[in-house]
């Protein structure tokens, strides 16, 4: 795995300790920001945004991968209870301003995001919790592994935390960034989508794939 998405573990664990640090009291901050989490999530119906757009039906909670933060798809700050999803590749100007208008960031630290890490504090919502790729050393107060994509990892946040239902337009996202390894994204993608269908089974979720025009 390590061969083919990145970087070694030893330098996820590496940013995922160092975003962690900067993020917050350690295992206590991800306690406290999970019990937030928990509560706004649980028997909600969630909606997770993606470049493709925001969800047509109904929702309770809104999960916002940066992506879509960056490309204005869903990112409507009047929502009430706003999840940002993030590895900090979009513009940091940009996320730090949504950030004030929503309850939690979920950054996921990656070995090539490391740079960015510093820039953390400037992240204003009622909560930070940190994620990695790979299972971090108890006492970091990460959470981890934790997925591929910040698509599949904000519908991972809602299925674990309760959400009754969570519905996605998963289709745009399936573009890989022009400036990343197309073959790589790809692979994630695929990797991301099993990942969901196999945690909906585990957590008694029907998961539905409907094409995205």
């Amino acid at each position: 795995m390590a061969a083919t998405f990145g970087y070694p573990r030893h330098r996820e664990v590496y940013s995922a300790s160092l975003a962690a640090q900067l993020a917050g009291p350690g295992c206590e901050g991800l306690c406290r920001g999970l019990r937030i989490l928990r509560d706004s999530l649980r028997a909600s119906r969630a909606c997770v945004a993606t470049p493709a757009g925001a969800c047509g039906g109904p929702h309770d909670v809104l999960l916002i991968a940066d992506s879509a933060a960056q490309e204005g798809g869903g990112a409507d700050t009047r929502e009430n209870r706003i999840i940002l999803v993030t590895d900090l590749d979009g513009g940091f100007e940009a996320l730090a301003r949504l950030s004030r208008h929503v309850l939690c960031v979920a950054v996921h630290a990656h070995g090539d995001n490391m740079w960015l890490h510093p820039f953390l504090p400037a992240l204003r919502a009622r909560c930070i919790i940190v994620t990695s790729q790979v299972e971090a050393p108890t006492g970091l107060g990460v959470l981890g592994p934790f997925g591929y994509t910040d698509g599949d990892r904000a519908i991972l946040l809602a299925m674990a935390l309760g959400a009754s239902r969570v519905e996605t337009l998963w289709g745009g996202s399936l573009r890989a960034k022009a400036w990343g390894d197309s073959e790589v994204k790809e692979l994630k993608l695929s990797v991301a989508r099993r990942l969901i269908e196999v945690f909906s089974d585990a957590l008694g979720y029907r998961c539905e794939w409907t094409p995205v025009d």
